[in-house]
């Protein structure tokens, strides 16, 4: 009589139940999540793992191509990974009804690599790509920067929702190029250009070009002389580090929520931010200077807005219901205690261009900076009448009595009818307490 193997009985039915399908096999929406964090060249290295990796890497809609040490030089560059994109791509292709989501390329670039990189540019757009993410700095010596293709561009116009561009280069004539039709990008919401060169950005951002739908706008280093165009739809707005930048205006702003401006710490007086100009923005509530010279005119119409700065502008038009202030004055350009009248009085004369809000705080490196004398305040009108609470925070804090006395006395003129929050130096840490 035969015993029976219940071994490998049992293991024939383990080989029924699992048949098609290995026997460490993880939930499809994990191993989905996984390859979603990865950029796209470490996901095809993870679908060697199994056949179900592999099936779920090339359904992907995110194509997501990020070179290692982008600030190395080209020489340096291991052809690999352009070889490694290529033939990702030509698996893609074989997917003829897979559209791309999101389509991000950052790489070293090299002149040799424009029809690559325009053959990859054209595929995402034949694809419906939503979002596009491109970073092209130059790696050798001397080499010229990508020229963006905005015909391309102009093509994904309805589809595309997100676009942002660093290190590349327009063509500087392609506002009159007929070629290039008017084109409106009714999704795109998203515009971010950095290190972007580009004559005249009214001509692409009204122009040839039109976003009705753009809420969020973001222009870093590039070298534009005015910004000036109309958008409804605008929430936010940021520029950093454009030198040559002397004017922004941005017109019936009705959905502007915040503002942020970033100056160059190599501005010359003469190429410095000269005029602001904000209407109709309604629902702005933080505008933000950072770095600018004292000869900045701000026109600011809008209410219940909070307004963060660092520096002295020469004069402002504010709405007369605005809220909170940030205020950060730079210890070079305040005067000392036993500083010229005339030099206090331009100090006083720019805290009143803030008495329109209800809380103001003022950021100085020592607060002895802000005690006005005494001969100087029976002379003078208090410049924050209307204010409500005025805190005053600083790295340096009086330490005896007669200066904390004679900076209450000053912030008590300063602001009359005010709640004053001073500061007390407290373990090297800024503190305040009220008085």
């Amino acid at each position: 009589m035969s015993t029976k193997n219940t071994n490998t009985d049992d293991q024939n039915a383990d080989d029924v139940e699992t048949k098609g399908r290995p026997r460490h096999h993880a939930p499809e929406g994990v191993i989905h999540r996984i390859l979603q964090l990865l950029p796209t060249i470490p996901a095809a290295r993870m679908s060697f793992l199994s056949k179900q990796w592999e099936g779920l890497r090339s359904s992907g809609r995110v194509l997501d191509f990020l070179e290692d040490n982008l600030d190395g030089e080209l020489d340096d560059r291991p052809r690999n990974f352009i070889n490694t994109c290529g033939r990702y791509l030509d698996q893609f292709r074989e997917c003829d009804k897979i559209s791309i989501h999101k389509f991000r390329l950052h790489m070293r670039y090299s002149s040799k690599d424009a029809n690559m990189v325009d053959e990859w540019l054209n595929f995402a757009v034949e694809r419906g790509v939503k979002e596009l993410d491109i970073n092209l700095p130059s790696g050798g010596k001397g080499d010229k920067k990508y020229c963006f293709p905005l015909q391309t561009i102009a093509n994904a116009a309805k589809t595309l929702t997100s676009l942002n561009v660093e290190n590349v280069e327009c063509d500087p004539y392609f506002s009159f190029r007929n070629t290039i039709p008017s084109t409106t990008f009714l999704s795109l919401k998203s515009l971010s250009l950095k290190s972007v060169m580009l004559s005249c950005f009214y001509m692409f951002f009204q122009g040839k070009f039109k976003c009705p739908s753009i809420e969020y706008l973001s222009l870093t280093s590039c070298g534009y002389y005015h910004i000036c165009f109309s958008s409804p739809s605008l929430k936010s707005l940021e520029i950093m580090l454009c030198p040559d930048l002397w004017k922004i205006g941005v017109l019936d702003a009705v959905n502007l929520e915040s503002f942020k401006f970033v100056s160059s710490s190599e501005l010359v007086e003469r190429y410095s931010l000269k005029h602001v100009f904000i209407s109709g923005a309604k629902h702005l509530r933080n505008f933000e200077l950072y770095g600018c010279k004292d000869n900045v005119k701000a026109t600011i119409i809008t209410r219940n807005m909070s307004l963060s700065m660092s520096g002295f502008l020469k004069s402002s038009s504010l709405d007369p219901e605005l809220w909170e202030a940030r205020i950060t004055l730079p210890d070079t350009e305040l005067p000392a205690f036993d500083c010229s009248s005339k030099q206090f009085s331009s100090l006083r004369d720019y805290l009143e261009c803030f008495d329109c809000f209800k809380e103001i705080t003022l950021e100085v490196d020592d607060a002895k900076a802000l005690i006005f004398p005494e001969n100087f305040r029976q002379t003078h009108s208090p410049p924050l009448l209307n204010l409500n609470i005025l805190e005053v925070t600083s790295k340096v804090s009086p330490q005896t009595r007669g200066h904390i006395s004679a900076l209450r006395n000053s912030l008590v003129w300063m602001a009359p009818s005010a709640k004053i929050l001073l500061p007390v130096h407290r373990w090297n840490r800024t503190s305040r307490y009220r008085y």
